[in-house]
């Protein structure tokens, strides 16, 4: 999910968490700053829905440009996850690889460009779920 305009830089990105299903008035917030600051308009936005929504500051973003990038692997390995450990987050979030933010690019150059759609295999489905990925094989 994104906060909307972030100052004179652009959108500012987490991983929001809702089950419609099985816990529709409660949402979970992950912001990779360690602060909450751009998103506290959404506890506002979930309150007129009648959705308390709750914060968490993972703190893993040091600068400011790359919570895009944690978001989307946070949320790849969420996904992969047959149960979400709600309870642990941020805490048990796998830290992002280094070459992710390249993998990333790459992926999304190639599949611009051959108008593809990306399948995991469970090979690279396994070692994402055990938090280990090489991306040097990729």
């Amino acid at each position: 999910t994104n906060a909307g305009d972030h100052s004179s830089s652009g959108f500012h990105w987490g991983v929001a968490l809702w089950d419609g299903r099985t816990a529709p008035r409660n949402a979970l917030i992950i912001d990779p700053y360690p602060h909450t600051t751009n998103f506290s308009k959404a506890v506002d936005e979930g309150r007129n829905l009648d959705i308390a929504v709750k914060l968490s500051a993972a703190g893993k973003q040091k600068c400011s440009w790359r919570c895009g990038y944690f978001s989307l692997w946070w949320a790849m390995w969420l996904d992969l996850q047959e149960e979400p450990p709600i309870e642990g987050l941020p805490r048990n979030l796998p830290p992002m690889p280094g070459k992710f933010p390249a993998l990333c690019w790459a992926l999304l150059s190639y599949m611009t460009d051959k108008k593809v759609q990306l399948r995991v295999s469970d090979e690279f489905r396994a070692s994402v779920l055990q938090g280990n990925v090489n991306l040097d094989r990729l």
